[in-house]
C-alpha cells in the first residue's frame, strides 16, 4: 500500500502501525513503518529529535549542527508529500539570553531539505526571521519577531509551525554557539511527521496534510 488511504480503501479502521509504500509497491525505495489514525485521519512518520536537545559551548558559526534521522529516506518522504495536499512541521527553540538572530546575524537556522539554511520558524516566509509571536503580536519584546532574540536573563521559547512544502521536511538545525557560561539553548522538533487524510473526493488521488 501506498498509503494509509489505501488501506482505508481496503477497510481497515483500526488505528496501529503498518507499512506503505509512496513510491509502489516492489519498486523504488524500500517501505518504511507508520503510524495509521484512521479515525482522524493522519499517517505518523517517525523521526529521532522530538526530545529536547542541549547546545554546548561554542563560538564560531554553525558550530552546532544536528541533523534529523527519520525512519525513510529522504525520496521516500518526498514521494509522501507528492500525494500530499499540504505539509507541516513544528520546531520549539527555547533560550536564556541566546538569541535566534542579533544585530543582523542569524544564530539560529534550520535546514531544508535542499540543504539550505532557513531563518523563519513559522509559515512560508523564506528570507525573513520571524516567530509565531510576531504574528500574535506577543513577543516578549515587541522590537523583535522572536521571544528569544530579546536576550532576557529568563527561560523562554520560540514555537512555531513550517507550512512551505518546498522546504520541508526540516533536516537539521544549526547554531552559531554560545558565548557566555549563563547562556542556555535547546530546541526540538516537537511533531513527528503526520500525514492527514481528506476522503471526500474518494474517486480522485489521495490527498493529504502532512504534519512532521
Amino acid at each position: 500500500m501506498r498509503s494509509c488511504h489505501e488501506y482505508q480503501q481496503l477497510g481497515m479502521k483500526r488505528n496501529g502501525l503498518y507499512t506503505i509504500d509512496p513510491d509502489g509497491v516492489n519498486t523504488g525505495e524500500p517501505p518504511f513503518l507508520v503510524h495509521c489514525d484512521f479515525r482522524s485521519g493522519t499517517t505518523r512518520v517517525y523521526h529521532d529529535s522530538t526530545e529536547p536537545t542541549s547546545i554546548p559551548m561554542c563560538n564560531s558559526p554553525d558550530c552546532f549542527q544536528h541533523r534529523i534521522g527519520y525512519n525513510t529516506s529522504l525520496q521516500q518522504l518526498v514521494n509522501l508529500m507528492d500525494l500530499s495536499q499540504s505539509c507541516t512541521q513544528s520546531i520549539k527553540f527555547g533560550c536564556d539570553l541566546a538569541p535566534l538572530e542579533d544585530d543582523d546575524v542569524d544564530y539560529g537556522t534550520w535546514i531544508n531539505r535542499n540543504g539550505e539554511k532557513e531563518i523563519y520558524f513559522v509559515g512560508s516566509n523564506s528570507g525573513t526571521h520571524m516567530c509565531s509571536c510576531a504574528l500574535t503580536n506577543t513577543c516578549a519584546d515587541p522590537a523583535y519577531n522572536c521571544n528569544c532574540d530579546a536576550q532576557f536573563h529568563d527561560m523562554f521559547h520560540d514555537l512555531g509551525t513550517i507550512t512551505d512544502m518546498s522546504a520541508l521536511p526540516i533536516t537539521g538545525f544549526n547554531y552559531y554557539g554560545l558565548q557566555r557560561d549563563d547562556e542556555l539553548v535547546s530546541f526540538c522538533f516537537i511533531n513527528n511527521i503526520i500525514y492527514a487524510m481528506l476522503l471526500k473526493l474518494p474517486l480522485c488521488r489521495p490527498t493529504f496534510r502532512m504534519v512532521l
